[in-house]
């Protein structure tokens, strides 16, 4: 039997800018004051595998000027015990990373597959679809990691889905349901790992009665309707308006999910909390982001 434990959490990209609270004070919220509120988080959750949304490195805009963010190589030096994979989209880096924790963990192969091409992009995409705006470019990062005390095997996703229409965004979903088979296929055809686990974590930008959310559960579970014990429950809250942040956790009952863990059949979900990261009363800082982070403990 393997034991992990897991996080989704969408750090919210902005590097240098304020927010006011619900008591109407001025919160810091630049990322220098953010990188190493989040590492402890991850720390002191005891995170063996964590997937981010919108870390991005660099903008890229036309062919020559790129704005650096620099999200993604700030936590990887404030993170030195794990590895991280991932891809991102150029028009926008918008993309996921996987961080692990390497001591524990051993990556077999990891990759990544692009969700839609949008103008403006010079993403070769497996799968091409004309959209409106230049906001769709999206793109799934994999990896498939070995327990290093137990050898058991499990395919880990990231994604974050476009906010754009609703038929684009259950389009992408299609395109990663779609893929998964085929990656299972290949970690039996090429490292003989048969009905490998599949763990999906993202931002979906889709709500629980969305066309996407149910291509999704279409092949995986929702991991908190599934949960043995959880903290929160369906009507809970992910991602808040970040311009009015909560002085508690009352807001939270307004319905926003769209953050989530999907997880294969024969994976068991012992626990499913979040943390409340948007407010003032988070133990790990005020305002660490505008969505809320997913902490689950899994087994198979």
């Amino acid at each position: 039997m393997t034991a992990a434990r897991l996080m989704s959490f969408n750090i919210r990209f902005s590097v240098s800018d304020s927010n006011v609270n619900a008591k109407g004070e001025v919160v810091d919220s630049t990322m220098e004051r953010r990188v190493p509120l989040i590492a402890n988080m991850i720390h002191a959750e005891k995170i063996d595998v964590l997937g981010v949304q919108e870390a991005k490195e660099g903008v890229y805009y036309g062919k020559t000027r790129t704005i650096h963010f620099a999200w993604k190589s700030r936590l990887e030096a404030a993170l030195p015990e794990y590895a991280c994979v991932g891809a991102q989209t150029r028009a926008h880096e918008e993309g996921g990373y996987i961080y692990y924790n390497k001591q524990k963990y051993t990556a077999v192969e990891n990759g990544h597959f692009f969700l839609v091409k949008a103008e403006g992009s010079d993403d070769a995409s497996l799968t091409v679809m004309e959209t409106p705006g230049a906001n769709a470019d999206r793109v799934c990062s994999w990896v498939l990691l070995r327990d290093n005390a137990t050898k058991d095997h499990f395919l880990f996703m990231d994604t974050h889905l476009s906010d754009a229409a609703a038929p684009i965004v259950e389009y992408q979903a299609g395109v990663i349901v779609d893929e998964i088979p085929k990656l299972i296929s290949k970690m039996e055809q090429d490292h003989g790992v048969k009905n490998c686990p599949v763990i999906l974590v993202g931002d979906m930008n889709s709500k629980p009665d969305s066309g996407a959310y149910r291509v999704y559960i279409s092949l995986l579970r929702d991991s908190l309707l599934i949960a043995a014990n959880a903290s929160v429950d369906g009507s809970y809250c992910t991602s808040p308006n970040y311009n009015l942040l909560a002085e508690d956790e009352s807001y939270s009952r307004c319905g926003n999910r769209i953050d989530y863990v999907f997880v294969s059949d024969g994976i068991k979900v012992n626990r499913y909390d979040m943390i409340h990261t948007t407010t003032n009363r988070c133990k790990y800082g005020e305002f660490l982001s505008d969505h809320n982070a997913l902490t689950m403990n899994i087994e198979f």
